[in-house]
């Protein structure tokens, strides 16, 4: 069995209408629209696949994992997991719609979100002082070490580092990138990751890049978790009766399906076959 998570469905639309429905039924993993399982024809063979939306965040991520690991489903030892989705770059190579296959996975659960406009949580002099040494993920990860090679993205093997909010500006991503050598982050990877590693899972984390370095996220839409629906709302009319604001949101919304469009084409016609002739096309 391949067990792909991913934060929203959007990521993986693409996978779950090429996939083969089966009755099993998961409801206690999550509801019908949080889970989906059935399988890929590959050269013949059938592919099993369990899909798992999480939700945004480490919370969340973590909660969808430690159910899918404890929910006696049957040949979960002998699976392969895929982390997926869609992330932002820290490093100015990579572009939007290009991919990253990480091979090393930082927690950077440290940076604060309340000093988060101030950028003092890492930029200033205390900081570099006391450094603190992210937790860090080197093993576990499934060997995707293949020249893969595609006329319209870029793939990337780099390591990846998980955030506690939205990274949104152009300096924050250009420090995050330098301070950490990082290439990409997002808010769910590691999380997943470690709970795989504790359980014996292989795991791989697959991202897409939704912004690149030079993509500014609209105000409303960072500290997302921590501010009020008032504040927000104050935001968000504020961006879209502004000309920058409306080029901000559509240029992110075209990143963001070009990136999940790019990651649905690459893991359906590259990875999942990959992975089943190295991990279980000779245990069929």
């Amino acid at each position: 069995m391949i067990i792909i998570f991913a934060a929203f469905r959007n990521e993986v639309k693409g996978i779950i209408k090429k996939i083969r429905h089966r009755g099993t039924s998961y409801g206690f993993i999550g509801s019908k629209n949080n889970v989906c399982n059935g399988y890929l024809k590959i050269d013949g063979k059938e592919q099993e696949i369990l899909i798992c939306i999480t939700g945004m965040g480490a919370d969340n991520a973590m909660r969808a994992a430690e159910k899918v690991m404890h929910a006696g489903i049957r040949g979960i030892r002998d699976a392969v997991l895929l982390v997926l989705g869609i992330s932002g770059s820290t490093d100015e190579r990579i572009k939007e719609g290009d991919i990253v296959i990480y091979n090393r996975l930082l927690n950077l659960d440290f940076l604060k979100v309340h000093n988060k406009r101030s950028l003092q949580y890492f930029f200033n002099e205390d900081y570099k002082e006391s450094k603190p040494l992210p937790k860090e993920i080197l093993d576990g990860f499934i060997d995707l070490n293949h020249k893969w090679q595609n006329d319209s993205y870029k793939i990337y093997e780099d390591s990846g580092a998980c955030v506690p909010f939205l990274i949104g500006t152009y300096l924050e991503k250009l420090e995050i990138g330098r301070n950490f050598n990082v290439s990409a982050v997002d808010m769910e990877s590691y999380h997943i990751a470690r709970i795989a590693g504790e359980n014996k899972i292989p795991f791989g984390v697959i991202r897409a890049i939704s912004d690149d370095i030079f993509t500014e996220i609209p105000d409303y839409l960072q500290d997302i978790g921590s501010r009020s629906l008032r504040y927000k709302l104050v935001l968000f009319a504020r961006t879209i009766f502004s000309v920058a604001g409306m080029k901000q949101i559509i240029r992110l919304l075209k990143g963001m399906k070009k990136a999940a469009d790019n990651l649905n084409d690459f893991v359906i016609k590259e990875i999942i076959p990959f992975i089943h002739k190295k991990y279980f096309l000779n245990c069929k």
